[in-house]
């Protein structure tokens, strides 16, 4: 209470706006969404699948339907299993964002008040009971068998029992137990503590901020993929040229000449 220069009377509403203009609201910050159309297009920026989509469209206008729609349809098969890879991908950052939620009682002012979670800074007192989501970081100072769910944050099954003793030594995350995490929900129980960490320096927001700026591993496989991908369309487009010159020095038509190659 003395580092976050408040009580247990909470701040007082001048304060707190002050303090949002200082710390920012208690929100994760959202990714641009993609559309659906630019997550299907970007399954398709591959050498390999440029040669196998004109193939196709070569195939069809001459006369080779079966041919080229069995091609395009390993292209679409392809395209798909990535494009739901990348969807699911999504819609897991997403669902962080519905884990905090939309309202929260804080003493402000000497006296409870509603608000947006969204206006919570770091001094806000908070009451918590069964049922509640924790809408921020939260030092617990009163608590009375007091127990939350951790399982997003830690992966514990069972509900983790808190208490307001003082922790001196550093622990990990799920050994903070005079600590609500933003994101749990409490199980049974009653407690009262103060905001201490909001929006993406909360626990939650930390995760929030690692999803958001993970980016596919190149690993030495994937680099050898990709060139082996590009020396062979190279050798396709090549091999595919000197036979269609081949085919019409030896007077096939041109229609059967690129078909062959």
């Amino acid at each position: 209470l003395d580092t976050l220069e408040t009580s247990k009377r909470g701040l007082q509403t001048s304060e707190a706006h002050s303090r949002l203009e200082k710390f920012g609201p208690n929100q994760l910050p959202e990714k641009k969404k993609d559309t659906i159309w630019s997550l299907l297009f970007q399954q398709i920026q591959n050498p390999l699948i440029y040669v196998l989509i004109g193939s196709a469209i070569l195939a069809i206008v001459m006369g080779k339907i079966t041919d080229g729609f069995v091609v395009l349809g390993v292209v679409i098969i392809n395209a798909l299993i990535g494009f739901f890879q990348e969807y699911q991908s999504s819609k897991e950052i997403a669902a962080l964002k519905k884990m905090v939620p939309d309202t929260t009682v804080v003493s402000r002012d000497g006296h409870p008040q509603t608000i947006q979670s969204s206006e919570l800074v770091p001094g806000d007192i908070i009451s918590l009971e069964s049922g509640d989501k924790v809408p921020a970081d939260i030092r617990l100072f009163e608590v009375h068998s007091f127990r939350v769910m951790e399982a997003a944050l830690t992966g514990e099954s069972v509900p983790s029992e808190k208490s307001a003793d003082t922790i001196i030594e550093s622990v990990p995350l799920g050994d903070r137990k005079n600590i609500a995490f933003s994101g749990t929900a409490v199980a049974s129980g009653t407690a009262k503590g103060v905001v201490v960490q909001t929006g993406i320096t909360t626990e939650l927001g930390k995760i929030n901020t690692m999803l958001m700026e993970t980016k596919d591993p190149e690993t030495p496989l994937t680099r050898s993929i990709s060139r082996v991908a590009k020396s062979l369309t190279f050798a396709i487009l090549l091999v595919g040229a000197v036979l269609s010159g081949i085919a019409l020095l030896r007077g096939y038509p041109i229609a059967d000449a690129i078909l062959a190659s």
